[in-house]
């Protein structure tokens, strides 16, 4: 198992039975210089001596999580045990019956950590990286997974995420009773956290950079301006990995690949905070803008194939699209018509405007709701949300020349809706161009 900085707490529980046997060997080792400095070289303080060594031996190696050093503190403690409680037949005192119960509790210790090394060592063999791309993957076998791209770094330990787990999925993931744990988490700090648990066998990743399938290209090449902006501010991520096969249930059962996912979206649901900016599914390239309302989205019937659907999304469009430029020039030349619906509105007309906005250093194409018009200036407020314009949010009041106006649509008393859009490009949905 490979070594790790010297002062980073060990995994696999190992830090109490560590510190311990840290702590017994040193003191022992000062008392023996301390008496041998004394009373001379004699057989019994040479003994002492070795046996000190022996346990700052096992402490270090298993603070370092070292399988063999785990291995011999099992050995060593269980057998001084025994031996103390032998030694109460020919010689009772409080100071043996306290000694056999401390190296009785640190080989039991060592024995939960040898355990939980073993189980995570070869749930991580089967399948190499964990991720669905070793090289003993069947080529055709899809990832399960989802990644959450955030704005900045979370913390996780295995105690945090032990608790998030509980939140998620029920059970207990962090009493440290081994009969009553439902699953364990081990990982962290610099290592992907390995989660076992009644739903399966997890990988969670956790990294403060940006996501390595996501490039430059893919960006600039995206046209709907929400999500483009979330992968653009993302500066880390975390995902969720199914583990040992997509196809695999761990009762021994086949199941769908997908009968995994709301294991998963509960667990991202409880993952993410205010630092989450979109969630993207690996298995199709699929990208959705963070919003509270993700998992009541993909939890739902169909909820997958519905991923990446915006509620309001905003188009990028070329300012040299024949078709805008059509629509632009329709919308100026009928302007009049809604100048006169509005002048002549009534309780329960609709009316809304799509014009430029600049705010922010950003300028953005988008609907408006106006609640006033002067021959040359339209007062409104934002019907959506901007993508990226400063200050303004949904329902922000603004002004707009006439002039910039470029699509328009009413509705007067129950009569049908009028507007400008021709049918080929997009409709009244919002669209937009920065």
């Amino acid at each position: 198992m490979a070594s790790k900085p010297l002062f980073q707490k060990p995994r696999y529980e190992l830090a109490s039975p560590a510190g311990w046997s840290i702590v017994l060997g040193a003191a022992l080792l000062v008392a023996s210089i301390v008496f041998t400095a004394s009373k001379g070289f004699s057989g019994y303080w040479i003994y002492s001596g070795v046996v000190s060594a022996l346990y700052l031996l096992i402490g270090i190696g298993a603070w370092q999580e070292n399988g063999a050093a785990v291995r011999m503190g099992v050995g060593v403690f269980g057998v001084f045990a025994v031996m103390r409680l032998g030694t109460l037949l020919l010689n009772f005192s409080w100071s043996k019956i306290g000694m056999a119960i401390l190296f009785a509790y640190l080989s039991w210790e060592y024995w939960v950590s040898l355990k939980a090394m073993r189980e995570a060592e070869a749930l991580g063999a089967d399948d190499g990286d964990g991720g669905g791309d070793g090289e003993n993957d069947e080529e055709d076998t899809p990832m399960i997974s989802l990644v959450l791209l955030l704005s900045e770094p979370k913390y996780l330990d295995e105690k945090v995420l032990g608790g998030i787990l509980e939140t998620a999925w029920g059970g207990d993931y962090t009493s440290g009773d081994e009969d009553r744990q439902d699953g364990f988490v081990v990982g962290g700090d610099g290592v992907p956290f390995l989660v076992k648990s009644p739903q399966g066998v997890f990988l969670i990743h956790n990294w403060p950079s940006r996501y390595p399938d996501i490039s430059d290209e893919t960006i600039e090449g995206w046209r709907e301006l929400r999500t483009r902006k979330a992968l653009e501010d993302h500066q880390a991520w975390l995902s969720v990995d199914l583990l040992n096969g997509a196809s695999q249930a761990f009762s021994g059962e086949p199941r769908n690949p997908e009968d995994f996912y709301p294991a998963i979206i509960r667990l991202i649901v409880e993952l993410a905070d205010d630092k989450a900016l979109a969630l993207f599914r690996p298995e199709t390239g699929q990208i959705s803008v963070w919003s509270d309302d993700v998992f009541e989205k993909l939890v739902r019937p169909r909820g997958l194939s519905e991923f990446n659907q915006q509620d309001d999304p905003v188009w990028r469009i070329e300012s040299e699209d024949p078709q805008m430029e059509a629509a632009v020039a329709e919308a100026k030349r009928r302007w009049p018509e809604f100048a006169a619906a509005f002048a002549g509105r009534a309780e329960g007309d609709s009316f809304l405007v799509k014009a430029p906005v600049t705010a922010g250093g950003n300028t953005e194409f988008i609907w408006i709701d106006p609640i006033g018009m002067e021959p040359e200036v339209l007062h409104g407020r934002l019907l959506n949300q901007p993508v990226d314009l400063g200050d303004l949010r949904e329902g922000s009041q603004v002004e707009v020349p006439v002039e910039d106006i470029i699509d328009w649509a009413f509705r007067v008393g129950e009569g049908r809706a009028s507007d400008c859009s021709p049918k080929d490009r997009p409709g009244l949905g919002v669209a937009g161009l920065r």
